[in-house]
């Protein structure tokens, strides 16, 4: 039998397309899936989906089954319709199923939006069966798996929060940089490794918060106060509670370093340049706040 054709998904870039051309395949879905999988012993239920957007080795598993019984279920009520053109959205796809005898997978899958499966072994989604499509979604909320998530199909929700965490992570190394420059004197490069801090983690007030100190310093008051304003703006408890679920996704205690304590601070600074630019009666609002917040006039702000 010829191998099945090899494919790397790209499918946070590619639209939906065909996968035979005008020439069917010679081989059917069903047949080269069932041969795959034929000798599975364990079925690991991922959360997240296909490894179009990354490694999937560091999912969080949701669920295992080892049970052969439980395991000839799944290959039994896994069916596709052949008729369906295959084509893939643009999501990895949520939970991903992969299939192992002993520590070898012998394939890695994704269900799409809970009506199609994505195997690494198939240049295409292919369709399930109406009733292949109804069992397998009760099939994994019997398991604790949430409906809705199955079928938004777009790597879960934990593999997000760790995405997400990993900008801020990198965000954070962006930090420390700018914060090594600033206290060696050299401003432009302090506000260039804020300004990447930024980047990867837009929300991160404390990089805001540096940047508007490194602009300050160099006379660039209308773009302090808006790092000023930004730096305040991200400590709102919505964007503060997101931030914690992230960092609370991946196991590292240095992880991350906030802004919190110092928000009286970020008023104070901001007052300050509102005061070097005249702009008396704003000035007086932020050093309210900074007082109100604890804040002593006494101590400058430090890089």
């Amino acid at each position: 039998m010829q191998q099945a054709i090899k494919c790397v998904f790209v499918c946070c870039a590619i639209a939906l397309h065909g996968c035979g051309g005008a020439a069917a395949p010679s081989w059917t879905y069903r047949g080269e899936f069932s041969e795959a999988v034929a000798k599975t012993d364990r079925i690991v239920v991922r959360d997240g989906g296909f490894d179009c957007c990354g490694p999937v080795d560091t999912d969080v598993i949701l669920f295992e089954v080892s049970e052969p019984s439980e395991i000839r279920e799944v290959l039994d009520n896994l069916a596709f319709d052949e008729s369906q053109k295959k084509g893939h959205c643009n999501c990895c796809g949520f939970p991903g199923i992969d299939f192992y005898a002993g520590n070898e997978r012998l394939a890695l899958t994704a269900v799409q939006h809970g009506k199609a499966i994505r195997w690494n072994a198939c240049p295409g989604d292919i369709g399930l069966t109406g009733e292949s499509k109804q069992w397998l979604v009760e099939w994994l909320v019997r398991h604790g798996v949430q409906e809705a998530e199955i079928e938004g199909g777009c790597g879960g929700p934990r593999r997000d929060l760790r995405q997400r965490a990993a900008q801020m992570k990198l965000a954070q190394t962006c930090l420390a940089e700018g914060k090594a420059h600033a206290a060696k004197g050299d401003l432009d490069a302090a506000i260039v490794s804020f300004t990447e801090a930024t980047e990867h983690d837009g929300t991160f007030a404390l990089a805001w918060y540096r940047r508007g100190l490194a602009h300050e310093e160099k006379g660039d008051l209308d773009q302090a106060i808006e790092d000023f304003t930004n730096a305040i703006w991200f400590t709102r408890p919505d964007v503060k509670s997101s931030r914690a679920a992230a960092a609370e996704s991946i196991t590292d205690s240095t992880f991350p370093e906030e802004l919190d304590g110092s928000l009286g601070e970020v008023h104070y600074a901001r007052g300050r340049v509102y005061e070097k630019k005249g702009e008396l009666t704003k000035a007086k609002e932020d050093f309210t706040q900074a007082k109100s917040r604890g804040h002593d006039s006494k101590i400058s702000p430090k890089m």
